[in-house]
Parts: C-alpha cells; structure tokens; sequence
C-alpha cells in the first residue's frame, strides 16, 4: 500500500468535511477511502458482506454502513474514530485494518468475520470495559425501567441508535450521568450537542452510585431479568442486548454482574440558567472553523433547579 505519510493522513482525517471522502492508493484497489461520515472520520473499504455490523470500543467503532462513490451505491465496512481522539494508535490500527482487509491470504477471512479482527486489536491495545463505563449503561437500564411503566411507548431510548440524547418522549429530553465518586456532582458532557436543542424541554438525571456485593443493590443482568416484567417484547429486548453487546459488555460479561445501589438521584432542568456549550451561543450558530470534539465538565452544585427523581416521578405520573 502506496501509505502517505501518517501526520498527513491523521491531518486529513480530522479536518475531513461530514460526509466527505478522499481516494486512498492501494495497489490494485480503487475504491478504499478515507473520509468523514455522521461526524465520525476514519477509513473506508468496500465488502460484499451486507450482514448488519456495530461494534465499539472507547470511541471507535467497526460498522458496516451505505455509501454512495461515483454515483454507484454499495456496502462498506469502516473504521471509525471522533475525530478529535485521531492518533498513532487508530493510524496503527488503520493500517492493519486496510491490509488484512485487501491482501490475499486474509481478506476473505476478514470480510466473513471482521469481528474477530476487531476482538484481537481491542485485546491488544489492552483496552477494557472500566467501571464508569459499566456504571453509565447500569444507569441509563435503570432510568428506562422507571420512566418505562409511566410513559410505555411514547418513551424512545435514542442512544440505542446512536442519538445525540439518551431518552425522549413528547416534548422533553432526558440525559443521564452515573458516578460512583464519593463526593462532588462533576461530570463530563461529550459534545456541544447533548445537552443542546432550543426548541424541546431537557432534564438531566444525576446518579450517584456504590458497587456492592452480589445480593445487594442491582446489577445489569438483574435489570435486564425485570425488564422481562414490563411486557417489554422480545425484539425490543434483544435491541438493547445487542446494544450492550457492541459497547463490550456481551452476555457473560464480568461487568454485567457487578451490583449497584442508588445512594442519591436527582433531576436538573437544563435552561437557560444551565451551565453548558451550545451551538447557540456562538456567533450565527456557527463553532469557529476549526474547532471540533468540543467536549467540557459541569459542577452540578452551582445549578439551582433541581428535583429529587422520585417526585419527578410523581410529576410525569400525573
């Protein structure tokens, strides 16, 4: 492969245009590319294989996904970062990504089991399901299992299929964030974007959490078995399992019997008196060009509108 040089590439890569995409030389293959797609940059190679594929790990992912190329329409696989966590590593796994993907001796095996590629790189670069990470799905089964039997199905689990918000129902939002920090109310917002949007009502569910042994408090699979309880159907069900399946925590998974209690539960209204970054406080809308992967911290103590959750419970109940 004809690879350009690698501060070139990640150059091109995190200053790519959404849904843009620049030709990438590899001996005999024409139609590998690099490029941006929904806001995610990374490398793009061509599959016959139309099986639906998502999986992710710290960021990145390895999805099967529609592009349009010369006005011809076909199935892709990408490797895909934010682009603003582009570096040596995802080059470093880019440039495997492209090799075994197109040499002889290994792409038919790879286009027919991309995950095991995908499973030997994550088990390489030593990455791990941390208990944030664990404590952030407990917590959003467990805000769906409370607003699930009070709204059914006016109630949409966006994150589910990558939404901006976590949850939604007619006319309001609500995020949540899970810690099992002893003290303080900080957390961390990912984007301009998640706690953005003039025209609906947000709120914020803040859960702090303690890890306990089993037999006290809940884990995922104890939240996943009572959902079982809510005439949740069976497709619904094995939405959300393969959602966690694709954030690493697959069943089976350690992560997925560690048990929580909720020590303290609080519901912020997220205003104009909200502390946050909007596209609408920038001039015209519009974030300076250039800057991207805006991503900031919030000290809940300095917000005043609050409302413990299970009156605000009581509040969408009536």
């Amino acid at each position: 492969m004809n690879w350009k040089d690698e501060n070139e590439i990640a150059e091109l890569l995190r200053l790519s245009r959404n849904n843009h995409t620049i030709k990438l030389p590899v001996e005999n293959f024409t139609d590998i590319f690099i490029g941006c797609v929904d806001n995610l940059a990374g490398f793009f190679i061509p599959t016959d294989n139309n099986t639906p594929l998502v999986l992710r790990a710290s960021g990145i992912q390895l999805k099967r996904l529609s592009l349009v190329q010369n006005n011809l329409e076909r199935t892709y696989i990408g490797l895909l970062s934010p682009r603003h966590l582009i570096g040596r590593n995802f080059l470093t796994m880019g440039r495997d990504f492209i090799h075994v993907a197109t040499q002889i001796n290994s792409r038919d095996a790879f286009h027919s089991d991309p995950e095991s590629w995908w499973n030997s790189w994550i088990e390489l670069t030593g990455n791990r399901i941390s208990n944030s990470t664990v404590n952030g799905y407990w917590g959003e089964l467990y805000c769906y299992l409370k607003l699930f039997p009070l709204l059914s199905a006016d109630l949409k689990w966006d994150s589910l299929t990558s939404g901006s918000r976590d949850f939604s129902t007619h006319g309001w939002d609500i995020e949540v964030k899970t810690t099992s920090q002893r003290t303080g109310r900080k957390i961390k917002v990912s984007s301009e974007f998640q706690l953005s949007d003039p025209t609906r009502t947000k709120y914020l569910l803040f859960l702090r959490v303690e890890e306990f042994q089993r037999g006290i408090g809940e884990s995922i699979d104890d939240l996943l078995h009572a959902m079982r309880s809510h005439n949740l159907s069976n497709s619904q069900f094995n939405v959300i399992d393969e959602y966690l399946k694709a954030q690493g925590i697959p069943e089976g998974h350690p992560g997925r019997k560690k048990s929580f209690k909720v020590l303290e539960e609080i519901v912020y209204t997220v205003d104009d008196s909200f502390p946050r970054i909007s596209p609408e406080f920038f001039v015209n809308g519009q974030i300076p060009s250039g800057v991207f992967g805006i991503s900031y911290s919030i000290d809940l103590d300095v917000c005043n509108k609050s409302l413990v959750f299970t009156k605000f419970l009581e509040t969408i109940a009536n």
